[in-house]
Parts: structure tokens; sequence; C-alpha cells
């Protein structure tokens, strides 16, 4: 009969350990349960907040472009001209003001990757100091790889992780070349573009004096450079502008631990003495 008793007593016993035991465990797949959505509530609050700090520091970018735009200072077509030109280092020089970084490039400042053919980006290429050989392989790696729906996947085309200036001269967005923000490399593919044509145009924008008329470009140069200047020029008409048709100004903002960063970009255009939003979009970096 003790014996008995024992065995029910030894059997209770297991019972009761294997019940704390599973208790505790269920406690445990709850507590994890509970911190994942503790953390998973914790990134959505980041990420919204992230999309709302870069989304106002864009709103106050273009508060400021505004102001510059509508400037009595500015009133006149040359000096709006100019101001649009400008208009990176206009937002440059507010930031510690709005307290927002804004990065702004000018639609034509890049190559179009997409409408850009293999013989250009060659060219391209061996103006940024590659071999041609090099440059040439390159060059119909990267026509291979396309159609390019942002620069980032530039990056997946093999080798041109050993051009670090590639971000610089190639882009996705579609337009003319931007004379007055294109870099040399750039300004040397343009026809009738010599040394000098080329340092004019460099010294101009040194000078935050960008050139406005074809026919001031060439009034700054010498007669020799002016004959193949003024030889291209019908070409060169066709396809470069003084003024960039838009500008594409991106903002970032990094919120929470782990920390998530979003980038929200807009792609602007003039509209008076303002802006107009041409195309917004976002992503999480």
């Amino acid at each position: 009969m003790n014996s008995a008793r024992r065995w029910d007593a030894g059997y209770a016993l297991l019972a009761a350990l294997w019940i704390t035991a599973g208790v505790g465990a269920l406690t445990l797949l709850i507590s994890a349960a509970a911190r994942d959505a503790i953390g998973t509530s914790r990134n959505r609050i980041a990420l919204a907040q992230a999309s709302w700090n870069a989304a106002g520091c864009l709103a106050q970018a273009r508060a400021v472009l505004a102001d510059a735009l509508s400037d009595p200072e500015t009133t006149g077509s040359r000096a709006q001209t100019v101001a649009w030109n400008t208009l990176d280092r206009i937002l440059a020089a507010h930031a510690q003001e709005t307290g927002c970084v804004v990065s702004a490039r000018a639609v034509g400042s890049r190559l179009d990757v997409n409408a850009t053919d293999s013989t250009t980006l060659a060219r391209l290429l061996r103006n940024l100091g590659l071999p041609p050989g090099r440059a040439d392989t390159l060059a119909a790696a990267i026509s291979g790889h396309g159609p390019f729906v942002s620069v980032r996947e530039l990056h997946l085309v093999r080798g041109l992780e050993a051009v670090p200036t590639i971000d610089s001269v190639l882009d996705v967005e579609p337009g003319a070349i931007a004379l007055n923000q294109v870099p040399r490399a750039i300004l040397a593919l343009l026809p009738g573009f010599r040394g000098e044509t080329i340092d004019a145009v460099l010294e101009a924008r040194r000078r935050d004096t960008p050139i406005t008329t074809f026919h001031e470009l060439s009034a700054m140069l010498s007669p020799d450079a002016r004959v193949a200047y003024d030889s291209a020029f019908p070409t060169l008409a066709r396809t470069v502008l003084l003024v960039p048709q838009a500008w594409v100004l991106t903002a970032r903002s990094t919120v929470g631990r782990p920390p998530v960063t979003v980038a929200v970009e807009l792609r602007i255009a003039r509209a008076g003495a303002g802006t107009s939003i041409a195309r917004y979009r976002s992503w999480i970096e």
C-alpha cells in the first residue's frame, strides 16, 4: 500500500514538473512574441518618423527656393535663370538655417545611362582615366546590363566598383545635358569643345556666373577655339541646355535603435516664382 502511494506521488511530481516546464516554455514563447511585436511596432514608428522628417526637409527646401526665386534682387529673367542654375548652392547656404541636409542634382548634370550608346560610354570612361581596352569592356557591360531603374543598380555591373566617380557622371534621369552643371568628363564629349572652351565653362561656374546664352560663351573664346565651337553650334543647340529643365532633391533621415534610414526624393520643375513636383518617391536604406 505504501509502495503504491509512493508511485502515485512520483507520478504526481513528474506531472507537476512537466506542467511547470510547459508553462515556462509557453511564457518564454509569449515573451519572445511580445518582444517581436514591440520591436516591429518600434520599427514602424521609426520608419514613419524618418519619412516625415525627410519629407519635412524637402518642404523646407522648396520654401527656401520659392523665396530665392521671388526675391526682389532676383527679379528679371537673367537673375532668375542664375538662381535656378545655382539651386544646389542656394540650398547648401541655407542648410544650417533649416537643420536639414538636402542633396540636389540638376537633371542633365550626368548622362542618362539608359539613353547613352556604348561608344559614348567608352569615351566617357576614357575621360575618367580608364585605359581604352578597359573602358570599352566596361561600356559593353553597362549597355548589356540595362535598362537601369536606379543609380544604385549601376553598382551591380562587375568592374564598376573600380570607378568610384561613376555616380558623378551617370544617372537614370532623362533630360538634355545641362551645360552649367556637367563635370569636365562630360563637357569633353560635346562637339566643338576643346580645352579652352571647357575651361571657360568651368571658370564661369567657379565664379557663380553661369552661362546663360550661347553667344556669351562664344565671346569668351579665342578665335581658334571659337571656330570649332561655332561650327558645332547647330548640334549643341539641339542637345545642350543652359538652364536645367528640372532638379532632383533628396533628403535622408535616420531614426531609432536599431537605426532606420529613409530617403525621400523629388523631381522638381520651375513653376513661376516657385517649384512644382514632377515626381515623388522614397525608399529604405
